[in-house]
């Protein structure tokens, strides 16, 4: 049985032929039942449909002996508000109060495409004195706080569905920040990205991008003297300079979660592979090869728990930059791996897993250091005291030694 006639209703402003060039149903291809399904996810990804309904809507028997039967599918979609607006707020131990917001225009200029425009600001109240204990709370009332330590990000993005193939997205976007991790490294900069999803209906979409963004990076003296063995003044500042950092990158994803948000059966891999160098437009101080993995999955037990584990992995492999008339192999802080906080082992806070390295420099105050190389994993069973609440409990694993 193929598919006939394609009747599309309830459009009043998006055209029709953007809607026929996202969804996966075709005239004259055979008949699959996931296919009405896709072409449901489809239109919903538009962004644009308050609700869609993909049916069989009759049936015709073959006219001559040997042909196929057809059926004619009925595509029924009421149309939403083109544009919305979006607020949010919050409070967390690091970042203290955050507050969030964004503007999207769906459709935008016809075309199925959609412009995205977000911003976000966070650390209103300073930062605290540890990530871990009682201190870990910052006090909006107990201390100073300027802009200067506020953490920032605005950021627009045009996504364009079935470019090029109705199976590929494309990406553009731009983003002015200014990011820090909690005792490790503050980074500004100004940038953009062009990405191409391939296959995205296919069971493992790979996507391919290249990014540019001119900024400075900077960490306290003691990572830079100890860690990279660059301790003179001069060679900071070097590093602490504005710099161009290219890359591009590959990801591949494997998605077999039953729910986004709060997955309760299922896995999920990805892989991530990214490449900076002067040939693609890096500064000397930004060139290194990257690659990265994760797998997360989640067994059901009984009707109201949940087993999860999670295990990631990753290795930098840097060139080595001319400092002081010496070889150091530099990975700027931003781009070094992390052990401790709520994305990577739950119940540390950041850069606080491992050893407790720290040096004394010229100023005698004792800095912090990055732990050397060692594995780390997390477990973690919830159990679901309501339907919009659930309790965990963790079980973190850490080496006795380190290499």
């Amino acid at each position: 049985m193929r598919i006939g006639d394609v009747d599309i209703r309830g459009l009043r402003d998006v055209d029709t032929g953007t809607v026929r060039r996202v969804m996966s149903l075709r005239s004259g291809t055979l008949f699959r039942q996931d296919a009405l399904y896709q072409t449901q996810r489809d239109l919903y990804g538009m962004g644009v449909f308050n609700s869609v309904n993909v049916v069989l809507a009759d049936s015709i028997a073959p006219q001559a002996p040997g042909a196929d039967s057809t059926v004619r599918v009925l595509v029924q979609v009421a149309e939403g508000p083109r544009h919305q607006l979006r607020f949010g707020g919050g409070y967390g131990s690091v970042e203290c109060f955050r507050v969030q917001g964004g503007w999207a225009a769906h459709d935008f200029l016809g075309g199925a495409r959609s412009l995205d425009l977000s911003a976000r600001v966070s650390k209103l109240g300073g930062t605290p004195k540890v990530s871990t204990g009682l201190n870990q709370f910052c006090n909006p009332f107990g201390g100073t706080w300027t802009f200067d330590t506020l953490n920032y990000s605005v950021g627009l993005t045009l996504r364009q569905p079935a470019f090029l193939s109705r199976r590929n997205v494309g990406t553009l976007g731009l983003l002015v920040e200014r990011h820090s991790e909690f005792t490790v490294f503050t980074r500004e900069a100004i940038g953009g990205n062009a990405d191409l999803t391939l296959n995205t209906r296919s069971p493992l979409p790979v996507t391919v991008g290249y990014s540019y963004s001119f900024g400075r990076t900077q960490a306290n003296a003691g990572v830079y003297c100890s860690v990279f063995r660059v301790c003179d003044p001069t060679s900071q500042e070097f590093l602490r300079k504005k710099h161009g950092f290219g890359a591009a990158s590959v990801t591949i994803l494997r998605d077999r979660v039953n729910n986004v948000l709060d997955p309760t059966e299922g896995s999920i891999a990805t892989v991530n592979l990214v490449h900076a160098s002067r040939l693609i437009g890096s500064d000397s101080a930004y060139e290194f090869n990257r690659g990265e993995f994760e797998v997360a999955k989640y067994y059901p037990i009984g009707r109201r728990s949940v087993f999860a584990w999670r295990v990631r992995g990753g290795t930098i492999l840097p060139r080595k930059l001319t400092i002081a008339a010496q070889k150091v192999a530099y990975v700027a802080p931003d781009q070094r791996f992390y052990a401790g906080g709520p994305n990577s082992v739950r119940g540390y806070g950041r850069n606080e897993l491992g050893p407790q390295v720290y040096v004394l420099i010229a100023d005698r105050r004792p800095h912090r250091l990055w732990t050397p190389p060692q594995p780390t994993g997390q477990a973690e069973r919830r159990y679901f005291a309501r339907a919009t609440a659930c309790r965990a409990v963790f079980r973190r694993d850490r080496p006795a030694a380190t290499r």
